[in-house]
């Protein structure tokens, strides 16, 4: 059977309207962000505090990027699993690093608060290299 050039393009095979979306990104390989829903050994607070000790200069740019971090924190321990599994994703993609590199904090390092806190997993430890803690 020969595909016109239309459906070789489109990926629609059955001659009707192109799909929207990207069916390739909805099945791929990657194991989604389940995350249980546990007690913390530290509160959100702590961390904002300890990550303030961090940053390069105290400001309130600075303080609304702590905030920004802090609050994927909480979303990590949130009653949502919605929240919960985009909070996951935020620590795992790049998204976090974006945030922190602008204070000067390494994403590894809020990865490794985040873990032995109690908020992620191990196997979050994984990510970007390893701990050398």
């Amino acid at each position: 059977m020969e595909q016109s050039l239309l459906e070789r393009s489109t990926g629609n095979l059955d001659g009707g309207f192109p799909m929207k979306g990207n069916a390739a990104k909805a099945s791929s390989n990657k194991k989604p962000c389940t995350l249980t829903r546990a007690k913390p050994l530290i509160t959100a607070s702590l961390v904002e505090r300890l990550l303030m000790r961090h940053v390069d200069f105290v400001s309130p740019e600075s303080r609304l990027i702590v905030a920004v971090i802090k609050q994927g924190f909480i979303d990590l321990n949130a009653p949502s699993e919605h929240l919960r599994r985009e909070a996951c994703k935020f620590f795992k993609d790049d998204r976090l690093g974006l945030w922190s590199e602008r204070v000067g904090i390494s994403a590894h390092f809020v990865r490794e608060i985040a873990v032995k806190g109690g908020f992620l997993p191990m196997e979050f430890m994984g990510l970007n290299g390893g701990a050398n803690a």
